[in-house]
């Protein structure tokens, strides 16, 4: 039987991610609506979601009117929050609302997309998480079938300093010792529709989510061994230059850093078989290979 399923921020890391698990057929059958504040204003995105039969609505957190009919016209959702334009406030009354509408709506399940350390007591007065630790409660207070992930440092927030790190230096707001959860997005997207699929074993499961539980120099390290060559690991601890990184990232990090840096315990991805990629598996995924390298490694694979 083919489920439907509402994803939130369709054209998001995560959103993404889970729609392409959900429509690859390994998981079930799934029908896809996908709900994004601007389908104008990424319309190359949309055109390509449409294209795969993806039904795509506007959808504003802000306005729940905005996604309301469609919850009801869905057996699950997945959703993700962000404090970036709003702070914890916004974010946490965001979240709150589309559980009542979920609630509402009488929805199976419901996959939230949260942050790990949203867990811990002192997050709450950490902006980057405490509005997901507020959405947590609320849902674990609501009467819904739900799954929370919390992910890692992202990979691909990586990306945003490409040309630096192929010129051999990674910069980053920790001290040295602390200790860095990365994750591949898409395992995100895996997981999530593997919840979709196996309710029955992750109602209300919250998983933490990382591949490695590296410090800067070990994730410097492992992109040496992808990339090719040296790769330097620069802790920016100034809390003057943490800013460029924005506020929320430095109040975070110096967080983790007061903290000894991220928990990793993996004993519930051993439980539910859940093997997120390693930091150097997810590079190698995410094309930081150089050119040459990933052609040599295709022709041994076919030589084998």
């Amino acid at each position: 039987m083919t489920q439907k399923v509402l994803v939130v921020g369709a054209t998001g890391r995560q959103g993404s991610a889970v729609i392409d698990h959900l429509l690859s057929g390994v998981h079930g059958d799934f029908a896809v609506t996908a709900t994004t504040r601007h389908p104008y204003g990424a319309r190359r995105r949309v055109a390509s979601l449409k294209d795969r039969g993806v039904r795509v609505v506007k959808g504003d957190l802000d306005d729940p009117a905005s996604y309301r009919e469609h919850l009801n016209r869905v057996d699950a959702a997945f959703l993700v929050t962000s404090p970036t334009d709003g702070g914890a406030d916004t974010e946490a009354c965001r979240g709150r609302g589309f559980v009542d509408a979920a609630v509402n709506a009488n929805l199976d399940h419901l996959v939230y997309g949260s942050a790990m350390g949203a867990n811990r007591l002192e997050a709450s007065g950490v902006e980057a998480l405490s509005g997901k630790q507020r959405v947590e409660t609320y849902l674990e207070e609501s009467k819904l079938t739900y799954t929370v992930i919390r992910p890692g440092v992202f990979v691909q927030h990586f990306e945003r300093q490409r040309d630096q790190i192929e010129d051999g230096r990674i910069a980053w707001p920790v001290e040295p010792e602390t200790l860095l959860a990365v994750v591949d997005v898409d395992d995100v997207g895996r997981v999530a529709a593997t919840a979709f699929a196996h309710p029955e074993t992750y109602a209300g499961v919250h998983l933490d989510l990382a591949g490695d539980l590296l410090t800067l120099s070990e994730v410097a390290e492992g992109f040496a061994a992808v990339r090719g060559h040296d790769v330097v690991a620069e802790h920016v601890t100034d809390a003057r230059e943490r800013e460029r990184f924005g506020a929320l990232a430095a109040g975070l990090y110096a967080w983790y850093d007061d903290l000894g840096g991220f928990r990793l315990d993996p004993a519930p991805l051993a439980d539910l078989d859940v093997q997120p990629r390693s930091l150097q598996e997810a590079l190698v995924r995410t094309g930081w290979m150089p050119a040459e390298h990933a052609v040599d490694d295709e022709q041994a694979m076919v030589n084998d």
